[in-house]
């Protein structure tokens, strides 16, 4: 059971590890895409009432895709480094360093492609 859920859309293939996009572009996505992230995130923490930046948290990523295919869980996980780093932005963690990352789980949803970061507080 998660404390909370970070709805994105799929990160853009120039976040993808294996790409080799130009630096400009590259940068631009991963400045938009960390941005997404963090009003996602404050939009869910102001939904769930939550004020107080935790400790540490574990995110596990569920990516829905619109067609069945193997997909590389490293490269899932790889490719959303900048979300992470917006949800520090947010405030959510005290220091990104503090956020576990769980296995990413891949499912399908033809209709509504996304990411959902379920994220759960941790105790130390």
């Amino acid at each position: 059971m998660s404390d909370l859920i970070v709805t994105l859309p799929l990160p853009p293939q120039l976040l993808q590890p294996n790409r080799k996009p130009h630096w400009a572009a590259k940068s631009r996505a991963v400045r938009d895409y960390r941005w997404a992230a963090k009003m996602a995130t404050l939009a869910a923490l102001r939904e769930a009432k939550e004020v107080v930046a935790w400790d540490a948290a574990e995110v596990e990523p569920h990516f829905y895709f619109r067609v069945n295919r193997r997909r590389d869980p490293d490269n899932l996980a790889a490719c959303l480094k900048s979300a992470r780093d917006g949800l520090a932005d947010a405030g959510l963690v005290k220091n990104d360093t503090n956020i576990r990352n769980a296995e990413p789980v891949v499912e399908i949803d033809p209709d509504n492609p996304r990411v959902e970061l379920w994220i759960t507080r941790v105790t130390p």
